[in-house]
């Protein structure tokens, strides 16, 4: 265990994995800030549900200005937990969803991990499970509640609506892995066999000469030769590997790479290589504990942490222009009948256009000639951007410009996740957009924010994940993990979208243009919900290790002749069980399913852990509706994680390199926009 600041104190992890103590009581990591302060003054929302979900999403409600209200479980909330009273347009908040043979299992992540496939997809050092100790489920479930709070909301006003009323963690788990859980006739098994240190050589953590630990990010083939050179390896740059991508540097036949990046980045500090990286462009970033973030220059300037250590700002609404009421589209969604014109590359970006597909938005993905960079991806390209009709553009071209700027003045939102210095360089900044449409809701997604000392550079998940502590905090002791999922990537989309709906709700009352902004450094604050709130108690929070398999014998992984499984006990009861313990250190040739039963007798619960690369075999997810299959020209049909803000499925497929979607509609209003 890390401890926190402050002194050391008795305590034990509840059952949303939340530090309790008998001695001091955890105050919430954020306090809501005055209700007429945000954009959303004039909504009140009502909560029963107490859980990590309910409070992340109270937090960022609260921060947008709604009036949250905490009412008891037996009363009629907006979110509540399944079982509850809920109002007309509320939300119901599960574990595993309303059925399915897991609908009761453990109320623990662990086990949402380990039937989700998260457990064994993480990447480790031994052929083993990892038990991960920041909640990503559980704070992904409470972003995309509030989503779903406002958006049923808006929708509620049509005689039918599609938005469901029930979001679980393991829906928000599969939306996590929105790129790593698609699955077509081609099994992807390279993608679950990287190391903890990173995916490839340009892409992974270092240590340096002061002892401390970086990542650089060099996920494509620019950003990777300019990592070599920069290291001074330019004679990696004569293997012919090289100019095959850095996804090519895998397996044996890339050790003498990494021993190389590893020899060099040993010669000097942490800051030196982080400047001259800078210098040259590449993304790279420290890896700092949960402490060191929360007190970071760059965090304060964002304003994601306060003094008294409460996490806010994690998305900002605000009102950009004067204009109209706009006339309320009819549909069973909240954005029916809206253009969306998506000017975006990577995952944030594009995910963000896929959630606002899912709220009924029709989505214009704008790419430049060879495509989004991300492409290379293969089925986490189709992941992203399904659902979505495509547009090649030249930007850099003054005929691109000009269509990117007519499209963009019919269009109702515009997302973006490129960089404020290109924008600036192609004449398409902020400004420009909101010049040819006063009254869009302008939205944009940067790596460290708008901001502060860092706000220039580039920045990929990893990197963020490095930044807020969440890697050494899952390396403990060790070294810092990766992990295998790019929570912030989608969290940053999630925390868009949800701006997104609040300035839609704000625009729809008085009318006007919005911008709504988020980073990935907010989506990855958004993960120290749980270690703030024991740093502001004076309490230890959880860390983990090397393959770490859980912090207690009845809360661990354990090998069977067959697989894994998942043990999960609540913390007052992990000290009345020494048989089960005992049978767990001598469990012999049981498998899982001899395991599991063996421990149900002793009133101990187990759930088997998910191979990643069986997760369309497991009954529990298709009884509750978590996949969807689409065409794809290229792939064939793929199974991918359904929408959770959407009860209908959609099957558009994601468009292909190079095409154009004729876009007559979108055309039309341009040619009537010039005629007025």
């Amino acid at each position: 265990m890390r401890y926190s600041l402050g002194p050391s104190r008795l305590y034990y992890l509840d059952a949303d994995g939340m530090l309790m103590s008998p001695d001091s009581a955890i105050q919430p990591a954020v306090t809501p800030r005055a209700a007429l302060d945000g954009v959303l003054g004039d909504i009140e929302v009502r909560v029963s549900a107490s859980g990590l979900a309910a409070r992340v999403a109270s937090a960022v409600l609260a921060d947008l200005g709604v009036r949250v209200v905490e009412v008891s479980s037996d009363q009629a909330a907006d979110l509540a937990e399944a079982g509850t009273p809920t109002t007309a347009a509320g939300v119901a908040l599960s574990w595993y969803g309303p059925t399915g043979r897991w609908r009761d299992g453990p109320a623990n992540e662990a086990a949402v991990n380990a039937i989700g496939g998260a457990a064994l997809g993480q990447y480790t050092y031994g052929v083993v499970p990892a038990y991960l100790v920041t909640p990503f489920a559980q704070t992904a479930q409470g972003l995309l509640a509030a989503i779903a709070v406002l958006a049923r909301r808006l929708a509620s006003e049509y005689p039918t609506s599609d938005v469901p009323g029930h979001v679980s963690a393991l829906q928000a788990l599969f939306s996590l892995q929105g790129g790593a859980y698609v699955y077509g006739s081609v099994p992807d098994e390279l993608r679950w066999t990287h190391t903890p240190r990173g995916q490839w050589p340009s892409y992974a953590t270092y240590r340096c000469s002061d002892g401390k630990w970086i990542f650089v990010g060099a996920s494509t083939t620019p950003f990777m030769i300019q990592t070599f050179l920069t290291l001074g390896l330019d004679e990696i740059l004569a293997d012919p590997k090289t100019h095959e991508g850095p996804r090519a540097m895998h397996g044996e036949g890339a050790r003498h790479i990494w021993r190389a990046c590893e020899a060099a980045f040993a010669t000097d500090t942490s800051e030196s290589w982080i400047r001259r990286f800078n210098a040259a462009g590449v993304p790279i970033g420290p890896v700092l504990t949960v402490e060191e973030a929360i007190t970071h220059p760059q965090v304060r300037a964002e304003g994601l942490v306060d003094d008294d250590l409460r996490i806010q700002n994690l998305v900002r609404v605000a009102k950009q222009s004067e204009g109209p009421v706009p006339l309320k589209r009819s549909g069973p969604l909240p954005l029916s009948g809206l253009r969306v014109l998506e000017l975006t590359g990577y995952i944030a970006g594009s995910y963000t256009g896929r959630l606002l597909s899912d709220l009924g938005a029709d989505v214009v993905k704008v790419e430049p000639p060879g495509g989004d960079p991300f492409r290379a991806l293969g089925y986490g390209f189709a992941g992203w951007n399904y659902d979505k009709r495509g547009l090649t553009v030249d930007v850099a071209k003054s005929e691109g410009r000009q269509a990117i700027l007519d499209l963009a003045g019919v269009a109702d939102i515009f997302v973006t996740n490129y960089r404020a210095e290109s924008l600036q360089k192609f004449g398409l900044t902020r400004d420009d957009i909101f010049e040819v449409n006063p009254t869009v809701i302008h939205t944009s997604i940067a790596a460290f924010g708008d901001t502060g000392p860092l706000a220039s550079l580039p920045g990929f998940d990893p990197i963020v994940q490095g930044f807020v502590g969440v890697m050494a905090r899952q390396g403990g002791d060790d070294e810092p993990v990766k992990t295998q999922m790019a929570a912030t990537d989608y969290m940053a989309a999630m925390l868009a979208a949800l701006g997104v709906i609040a300035a839609r709700t704000r625009q729809l009352a008085e009318g006007g243009g919005y911008t709504v902004t988020t980073s990935l450094l907010a989506s990855a604050t958004s993960l120290l919900f749980e270690p703030v709130e024991a740093i502001r108690a004076g309490l230890p929070y959880l860390t983990g290790g090397r393959d770490f398999s859980g912090p207690h014998p009845l809360e661990r992984l354990y090998e069977a002749i067959d697989g894994w499984f998942q043990v999960s006990t609540p913390p007052a009861e992990r000290d009345t069980h020494p048989d089960t313990v005992a049978y767990l250190d001598a469990r012999g040739t049981d498998t899982v399913a001899q395991a599991m039963a063996r421990l149900a007798s002793m009133g101990v619960a187990a759930v088997p852990c998910t191979s990643p690369l069986a997760m369309t075999s497991e009954p529990h997810f298709d009884d509750n509706g978590l996949w969807v299959r689409v065409p794809d020209a290229d792939l064939g049909e793929l199974a991918l994680p359904a929408p959770v803000l959407r009860g209908s499925r959609p099957h558009g497929r994601p468009p292909r390199l190079g095409e154009s979607a004729p876009l007559e509609d979108w055309w039309a209003a341009v040619a009537a926009r010039r005629g007025r």
